[in-house]
């Protein structure tokens, strides 16, 4: 399988039962299935983090990876909201707050993500349909 420029893979927390119910929710709400995923804890996570110069084991940052630009935090949430159907699509209309403030929330966020939902060893299983957009399943990227 070969990404589009404009695809884009988010990485995650594969234990976090929030991050998990946030790709159930990227997952229901991209009907132009152009965006994949993988998690923080897989190979193709691993030497993203690697690639970033990122501790291997920070996994409280969602990265998401468009092309050859990598983004984190709320960059992250801003450059795929826009792929999300309406209405979703336009919170993109707040990436004019300052990423000091956005980052804020959201390591807030990130902080309280366990407390939130919980760890979870156990994820959305992908429909055959919906298997491909999980580039740690195997598939080469």
């Amino acid at each position: 399988m070969s990404l589009r420029k404009d695809d884009i893979i988010v990485f995650y927390d594969g234990e976090c039962g929030f991050c998990s119910a946030v790709v159930n929710f990227i997952m229901d709400r991209n009907a132009s299935q152009d965006i994949y995923f993988a998690s923080l804890q897989s190979d193709l996570g691993q030497k993203t983090l690697g690639e970033l110069g990122m501790p291997l084991n920070d996994f409280d940052t969602i990265i998401c990876k468009k092309g050859a630009q990598s983004y984190k935090k709320s960059a992250a949430f801003f450059v795929l909201s826009p792929k999300l159907d309406a209405p979703w699509n336009m919170l993109q209309i707040f990436s004019f707050i300052p990423s000091f403030i956005s980052d804020f929330v959201y390591d807030i966020v990130a902080k309280l993500r366990y407390k939130l939902i919980g760890k979870t060893d156990r994820c959305r299983l992908p429909s055959p349909e919906d298997r491909f957009r999980f580039l740690d399943l195997g598939q080469p990227v």
